[in-house]
Formats: C-alpha cells, structure tokens, sequence
C-alpha cells in the first residue's frame, strides 16, 4: 500500500497570507523585558468575547527552534452548521422498493441497495439533494484553525520555546516551556514556507490559573467540533507504524459502520466481505504485530483524546511522516476488534477501547466513565472533564469544571447528578471496595483505579435486570451518607479461592468450587444444581439467554465445562480446544460465592462471609453491601448471582413455560419475555399486573438522555412522567408481600 507523506512544502489548509482568520483579532501583548530568556506572561481572555487562544506556528525545518504567536480570537457556538436534512424515516420514504436508507458513524446517509451496489447518492436523481447531503462547512463564517490533539508525556526537562511578540522596531520573544511530546509535535507538523494556526491545550489555556482553566475545559468540545480540522498526533515512527497506519486506513474504506452499529461494504469498495465478523482477514504476522504495536501506544491510553476525535468534523492522524483519515481508522478499529480472528492480545488491547468509538446515541455517561478508568490523565478529576463533549446534555449542562475541587468531590457530584437525573444506579455497579478512594464514601467510585477481570453487568452479554424496570429511590441525608431501598436476598456463608487467567490452575479451582453433590440436587430455586453452577461459571452467556449470538445453548455449556475440568495433564502448548473453553468462562479474578440460603454466584475475591446480597430498586445487578457496626452499609461490588437476576427476589419466579431474552432493537438492549412453547414474544413481562388507573406507557423511543433499560409512562390524571414502571415503585412492591427495606450508605 501507498504511504500518504506529510510535506512541509504543501498546500496549508489555511491560505491566507498570515496563515490563519482575519478574525484573530489581538495578539497577547502584557509587556516582556526583551531579553530573550524572560518567562512568557500570559494576558486573560475576554470571556464576554467568547475568546479563546489560537498559536501562529511559525514556518521552520525540524531542528529549529520553535517558534509562535499567541493571539485572541472569539470562538462562537452559533458557529456550528445546522443540518436541515430529513430524517432517515422520512427518507427512507422518498427510495424506491429494495432501498434502504442508513447513517453512518460520519453522519452522512448511506443508501443501501439489497439488489445491488450501495450508493452515496439517492437512487432518484430527482430527489433534492439538500434533503440528503451532509451540510458542507461554511468556511468564509467559520475562525479558521487546527486542534492538535496529543499525549502531553512527562513534564520533566521541557523544551523551551519561543513565543514572538508584536514590536514597533524590532520582533521581540518571551520563553514558554513546552513538553517533550508537544515540541515534537510542532517540529514534525510545522510548515517551511508558512505560519501554521493552531489549538493546543497546554499554550493555549493558562494551565497555573484554575479559574481559566476551569471555564476553559468547558468549552472543549466547541474548540474540537468548530475546528477546520483535528490533527491527531500519535509521535513518531516505529514498530512499523507506517505499516499500522495504512492498513487501518485500507480496512477501514472498505467498510461503513452505521449507528447502530451495523456494518456493511462500503461503495465501490475493493473487498466485498472485511466488513464481517466471520470473515479471516489476509494479513500476515508482520501487520498484525505492527497494529498490536500502534494500538498500544500512549495516545490510545489517554482520557481526552476520545471527545478529540470524537467531535472533530474532520481529523487525520499522523505518526511521523504518514497521515490517515480518522475515519477510517474508526471504522477498522471497530470492525477489528469485533472479529472472531483478531489475535488474542489485539482483541484484547480494542475491546474496551472500541466502547468509546461507538455511535454517540449509544455513549451512555456511566459508558463513558468506565472507558476512561485507567486511562491516563494528568488530573484525575479530567476523568469526568475529559468526556463532557460527549456526555448527554442532560449531564453536561449540570456538571462545572472545578479543578479548586477536591477528586472525591467531583466524583460524588457526578455521581449524585446522574442518579438525580436518571433515577438509577448504573454507577454504584463501578463500586469496588477493596479500590475505594481513602476518605470518601462507598459508594463513590474510583475512576482512577483499573478494574481487573471482568466488570460484572458491563459486558453485552452479562446485561440483566436483577431489579425489574424499577427506579432508583435515593435520599442524600448527609455529605457522605446516601440511602437506598431494596431487598436483602441473601448472606454469604463462604467465599472460594479466586480464580486466574491460568487455564491449569483454574481446572483445579473450579473442582474445588463444585459442591459436593453437584450432579445429584437440585438448586435453591428448582432444577438441576449441575445448570445452576453452569450458568454462574459462565454468567448466563448462552443462546437461550442471548438468541442470535454466537453464544451456546446450555446443554454444550455444560458439555464444555465437563470437558474442561476433566483435563488431568494439559499439554504445552495448550491444547486449542482446551484454551478456547478457558477463554469463554466467567471467571477470571472472581471468586465463588455461596449463601446461607443456598444460592450460588461469583463475585471479586474481597467478598466476604457476612456480606449481603441486596437488590437495590433501580440497580440492574445485584449489590454486596457490607453491615457495619452502626446499622449503616459499605458497598462492596457488584456480583453475578443466578436465580435473582431477572427480578425475581421483587416478582417471583416466571411462570414456566417463560423464559427471559436480551434483543438489541434500534441499537438498544430491550428485554423480552418468550414462551418456549408457543414460540410467542413479549416487551410485557408476565408477571406484572395490568397498569394502575390512570398510568398508560408512552412508547417513546430511548436516547442517550434514558438508562439503558428504558419505558417511559405517564400519568393521565396528575400528568407526572416516570422513566420507570410504576408497578415496581416501593408501595406497589410491598402490596405484592415484598419485604423492601432502607439501606444507609456510607
């Protein structure tokens, strides 16, 4: 393949004589003794101006020293461009039978023919094309200006730069100290022959005043979405980067991605298949090994980056001399990293990463934030910052950049405003214990601890809803102290070794695990216990649960484990049939739990005996929370229990022959009700009464702005809407002889 070279000789994408906007009104002007090493001083931004700062790269080779201006310029949100196209409903109207009208990841409409080639162009060349096209940019409105986005490194030993100063007599110069990974950037994307202008976070915001700073970051995901272009620069080349790059580039224009995550081969395309999951990709060692290299790099370990990216209307990423589309460096990231033949450690490396490529209606804020745990920022409290762009408008318009602000402060907050918004408790399932952050509550997360193994109920396949489409009933009574009302399902009376990523170790675990009489009893709540332990090693990853998936039915589940713990002596290397059946299990880094009332779960090895298991109305896992000697609750994490995920510690059990179902429908989970032998399919779980007097569901469709599992009912006689079922509200629930009781958190 071709490698694109970066000339610094080229066509800049700004053209003016100045090599930026008119409109970069004033340059910083406090006065500087001339001598060449004084300090750089910055002037404040006119915030009533809308201004931000904007640097005038000036022209130079490599090794020169580098050079800029720092100017004001008014950045307005009545910049961005409106899109007056129809909807895809309404075109999918206007296509002729055998058309279909999809969305891209871009934006743009996709008409995909059934019968034929796909098209970017309507099939009905009478059709208006301003109904269809993506509004272009209007360049001569917009301030002109590049965003780099970049991994800052280490602050030690920084480059001095060289920052110009408007003179009548002669060009004077200040100093400013730049990181090593910035003034690389500079040097490498600069051009010979003209100034360059660009957005850069560590010139352009007073990173020593936290007011600016503060008021600064708010306005990120403007700077990103109004900039003529983003420029991702991922530092220089190596480890066959060039190789990485222009194959990501390659897959990545043989693909589209819609949004709702489908795929499909892009017009005129060279390669008819790649787009799918099944399919074997043609590339040799040398370029899986180049990307596993790329994707390990530090710019993909970074929490602001994905708002960078994600907003940019246009972007290229740059890795020394080549330069791809962003694009199409999505699309393939996508794609690769849901390929049942990516190698193991690539798979691995992008599939928690992938998360935060998805289309934005899917980039939920409890989504976002377990993206960003164990990223790297330098300011933990960047780890709720950072993704504001992206975050639902509901979210973002409540949470204030502070950074005077204490992390466990802004961790709370965030949490609080999600719960009162949402009415749910999707981020107390982040909870770990043993990770908590010294002097804060509980149930705040640690955004900044990396989880190990498996996150309980964030995997498509461990989604549940343990609590029923109930609705979080919070009371914040004091700073630290939070409560929740719920059912205590059950004590832990003994918590097993844990187990590992080590396929030989963990065959000796899971018999020590087995109880005694598992191929003879039954489980707790009916059938056999050899089904029930099945499900709990594996966490419910089966067809029955999940139809459509690559998942297999609970008969080869059983058959499988059976396999796998009856290996006496595993071979080296390890047998592939052996190692794929390891791969499947549930287990890694969790512990067996088992109750005093005989059920039987994983949870993380700090579980301990004493702890209970709680479901929590508006919590779709159920909960450990640890009693205290004061009547109040630690929590401890989430945890996998069978016989009480699908609600039935607050309904009963379903009534046989009624199974549950997660379908994804519009890009969203729904869960459905399905009778094994009539074949018949609910949305209405069969063990709820008719609605109340007066409550009726509004079928209105999810946004990113609802929880994951999501009805929205209303009230015809007081008016009031809820996101949630009003026969699951706490009253409604004890009219049922459910025992629901306060838990106080702390």
């Amino acid at each position: 393949m071709r490698l694109r070279r970066i000339l610094a000789f080229r066509k800049p994408l700004l053209t003016n004589d100045h090599g930026g906007d008119p409109s970069l009104q004033r340059p910083e002007h406090k006065k500087h003794d001339t001598h060449k090493h004084t300090p750089y001083c910055y002037t404040a931004l006119d915030t009533k101006n809308d201004e931000i700062r904007l640097i005038r790269l000036a022209p130079g080779k490599f090794n020169d020293i580098i050079s800029f201006e720092i100017v004001h310029a008014p950045l307005r949100i009545s910049d961005h461009v409106i899109d007056t196209r129809l909807s895809v409903e309404t075109l999918q109207g206007t296509v002729p039978e055998g058309w279909c009208v999809k969305q891209t990841l871009e934006h743009r409409y996709f008409f995909f023919n059934t019968k034929g080639p796909h098209s970017w162009t309507h099939p009905n060349a009478k059709v208006d094309r301003t109904v269809w096209e993506l509004p272009r940019r209007d360049d001569e409105t917009k301030l002109k200006f590049e965003a780099l986005s970049y991994t800052w490194g280490s602050p030690d030993n920084p480059v001095a730069a060289r920052v110009l100063l408007p003179s009548s007599s002669k060009r004077d110069h200040a100093t400013l100290p730049i990181g090593h990974n910035l003034a690389e950037a500079l040097r490498s994307l600069r051009y010979h022959n003209r100034m360059r202008v660009l957005w850069v976070d560590a010139v352009c915001i007073n990173q020593e005043d936290l007011q600016e700073r503060s008021a600064q970051v708010k306005r990120m995901a403007d700077i990103y979405s109004l900039a003529a272009h983003v420029v991702v620069w991922v530092g220089p080349e190596a480890d066959e980067s060039g190789l990485a790059l222009t194959t990501l580039e390659d897959m990545g224009n043989q693909v589209e991605v819609f949004s709702d995550l489908r795929r499909s081969r892009a017009p005129r395309s060279r390669e008819a298949d790649w787009w799918s999951a099944s399919i074997q990709l043609p590339f040799p060692e040398k370029t899986w090994s180049a990307l596993l290299a790329f994707i390990r790099r530090s710019w993909f370990q970074r929490v602001w980056v994905l708002q960078e990216i994600r907003l940019a209307s246009s972007a290229s990423v740059v890795c020394g001399e080549v330069s791809v589309s962003a694009a199409a460096m999505i699309k393939a990231i996508l794609v690769l990293g849901d390929s049942y033949h990516t190698p193991y450690q690539l798979s691995g490396a992008l599939s928690w990463y992938r998360i935060g490529l998805f289309p934005m209606q899917m980039l939920t804020f409890p989504k976002l934030l377990l993206w960003t745990a164990g990223r790297q920022c330098t300011d933990p409290r960047d780890r709720i910052y950072g993704i504001l762009g992206l975050t639902p408008q509901s979210i973002s318009q409540r949470i204030v950049p502070d950074y005077s602000a204490s992390i466990q402060d802004v961790y709370k907050s965030a949490f609080l405003i999600y719960v009162d918004i949402f009415k749910r408790w999707d981020l107390l399932r982040r909870c770990r214990l043993a990770q908590a952050i010294s002097d804060a509550p509980s149930w705040v997360p640690n955004w900044g601890a990396k989880f190990d193994g498996y996150f309980f109920g964030d995997r498509i396949a461990n989604l549940r809803q343990a609590s029923g489409l109930s609705a979080a009933h919070a009371t914040n009574s004091t700073s630290d102290a939070l409560e929740a009302v719920g059912v205590h399902v059950a004590t832990i009376s003994s918590v097993g070794r844990m187990a590992t990523s080590d396929p030989a170790q963990d065959i000796f675990i899971l018999r020590e695990w087995e109880p005694p009489d598992l191929a003879t009893s039954n489980y707790v709540t009916g059938g056999p216990l050899l089904d029930a332990f099945v499900e709990v090693v594996f966490q419910g990853r089966t067809s029955q649960r999940f139809p459509g998936s690559p998942f297999p039915p609970l008969e080869k589940r059983k058959d499988q484990y059976l396999q796998y713990v009856s290996v006496t002596k595993l071979s080296h290397p390890i047998d592939p049939d052996v190692m794929k059946i390891h791969n499947t299990l549930e287990i890694e880094a969790s512990s067996l739990i088992a109750t005093t009332e005989g059920y039987l779960g994983v949870a993380p090895p700090f579980a301990k005996e004493g702890d209970f298991v709680c479901i929590l109305l508006g919590c779709n896992m159920p909960m450990l929370l640890r009693p205290c000697a004061t009547g109040d609750f630690r929590v401890v994490a989430p945890c996998f229990v069978h016989g009480i995920m699908d609600a039935e510690s607050l309904l009963g059990p379903l009534p046989k022959p009624w199974i549950s179902q997660l379908q994804i429908v519009d890009a969203c989970d729904v869960l459905h009700f399905f009778n094994v032998d009539t074949n018949e399919l609910l949305l209405e779980d069969p063990r709820l009464p008719p609605l109340p007097s007066g409550w009726e569901e509004t079928g209105r469709k999810p946004t990113s702005d609802d929880p994951r599992y999501f009805k929205e009912f209303h009230n015809r006689d007081t008016g009031r809407v809820i996101n949630s079922d009003p026969r699951m509200m706490p009253d409604a629930l004890r009219a049922r002889g459910v025992v629901i009781r306060a838990f106080r958190l702390v």
